[in-house]
This record gives C-alpha cells, sequence and structure tokens, in this order.
C-alpha cells in the first residue's frame, strides 16, 4: 500500500509582505464571488434586522436635535446597500457600500450619544 504525500509543485509561493492592505482585501472581496448570493442576502438581513432597529430606537430616545438628518443619511445608505445588492456590482463594491453603511451608523449613533456622557 502506497503512502499519500501532497504535491507542491503546482503552488506558487509568494511574500505577503509586499503587498498592500487594499489590494489584500480587493482579493478577499474578488474570492467572494462564488458565494454572491447567500452573502447579498446575509448584507440585507443584517441591515434590515441587525443594524436598522437599534439606530432608529437610538435616533428617536436620545438627542433629537439632530434626527432628521440622521434618519435622513441613514435612509440613503440603506437604499445604497439595498440598491447595490439588486444590480449586478462585483462583490469589491457590495462589500463597501455595506462597509461605508456600517461606519456611517456607528458615527450616527456617536452622535446620538454624546450628549449622554456629560
Amino acid at each position: 500500500m502506497g503512502t499519500l504525500t501532497k504535491s507542491y509543485a503546482g503552488q506558487i509561493l509568494t511574500n505577503d509582505a509586499n503587498v498592500s492592505t487594499w489590494s489584500k482585501i480587493e482579493k478577499w472581496c474578488d474570492s467572494l464571488e462564488d458565494y454572491r448570493f447567500p452573502i447579498a442576502g446575509a448584507l440585507i438581513i443584517i441591515q434590515g434586522c441587525i443594524v436598522a432597529p437599534p439606530l432608529l430606537l437610538l435616533i428617536s430616545y436620545f438627542n433629537s436635535t439632530y434626527s432628521d438628518i440622521s434618519v435622513l443619511l441613514f435612509a440613503l445608505f440603506t437604499f445604497a446597500v439595498l440598491v447595490s445588492n439588486i444590480s449586478i456590482l462585483p462583490m469589491r463594491y457590495i462589500v463597501g457600500v455595506f462597509a461605508c453603511n456600517l461606519l456611517v451608523t456607528l458615527a450616527i449613533a456617536a452622535v446620538h450619544l454624546i450628549p449622554l456622557l456629560r
């Protein structure tokens, strides 16, 4: 009975020390193309069920001075996530829009929670 050995002849070994972080992110997003529909569905579920309700409660109860602008920004970025998922964009744009949406959501939450620190 023969032994099983792993062949590394076809594998190209590269040093990732010279690769920038942005190109690593792009490479990771390009690798997500095979799982486009589950990831797009997961991003919509995360946006609608996890991100939206706490932020809307936070906007309505704390620091209502900026609530109109906050709701407008939140609605625009929510629609951006939906449109990027509905259209046939590469995954790097879909993930980028979602990441930008999370950053704006965190900024809105921070603006509404700052008065509680006083």
